[in-house]
């Protein structure tokens, strides 16, 4: 049970850090340079709760990225408790190259678990408990198989009422250099976008406000 005092580590990508503000049509490549944090979330709350916290997270991060975040940080300080945001497995694979990059949607998914697995092996060897929520990728149910690893919501997608896909379009859709099939484009774009309801997506239609993040720490407290 989270009680005030402990001290809590956060990481992720965007939505670990807050409510981001909008007009950006371009948010997932000029992320921290245009946009601005107007309220720090899910931190925020536990802060306000009497907790320490510290967080890591940085729009646009690859799970790899947040893995060495983690890994630096309970290196130097001990928490009583971790708290995860899964994102899309893709980025693990930066820099983009066409020589590695799917070629298929069947692959792009099999890549996905390849990678998701290799993210959960990474943070269970640390010896530290993480608590585990999938963002904008739905925790893979594998997680089941690592004992340091507590699936806390599988999707906050779909704890706020949406259908989650299992690829999310993310950067890699915008790198120039990656030439795709038209077979595999329309592949990927007749997968519908998730229908992220205002009332948690709002200003900018894409990540969970302050009132999501609201949400996601009453339910931590009761877990």
């Amino acid at each position: 049970m989270i009680k005030p005092g402990d001290k809590i580590l956060i990481a992720g990508d965007s939505w670990a850090h807050g409510e981001w503000e909008h007009d950006a049509p371009n948010y997932i490549m000029k992320l921290n340079d245009t946009y601005g944090v107007t309220h720090n979330g899910l931190g925020q709350y536990f802060s306000d709760y009497g907790c320490e916290v510290i967080n890591v997270s940085y729009g646009g991060l690859s799970n790899n990225d947040s893995f060495l975040k983690i890994s630096e940080t309970t290196n130097k300080t001990k928490f009583d408790y971790i708290f995860w945001f899964q994102t899309d497995p893709i980025r693990d694979m930066r820099p983009y190259s066409n020589t590695t990059f799917p070629k298929s949607k069947f692959e792009l998914l099999n890549m996905q678990t390849k990678l998701l697995t290799k993210t959960y092996e990474n943070l269970n060897s640390l010896g530290v408990i993480i608590h585990c929520i999938g963002g904008i990728t739905k925790l893979h149910s594998s997680m089941n198989t690592f004992g340091n690893l507590i699936p806390v919501i599988d999707s906050v997608i779909e704890f706020f009422g949406s259908n989650a896909n299992d690829i999310w379009i993310s950067d890699w859709i915008r790198t120039d250099h990656l030439q795709f099939s038209h077979e595999f484009i329309n592949e990927l774009y007749m997968l519908p976008p998730p229908a992220l309801a205002p009332e948690w997506f709002s200003p900018d239609g894409v990540h969970p406000n302050r009132h999501a993040h609201k949400k996601i720490f009453e339910y931590i407290l009761t877990c």
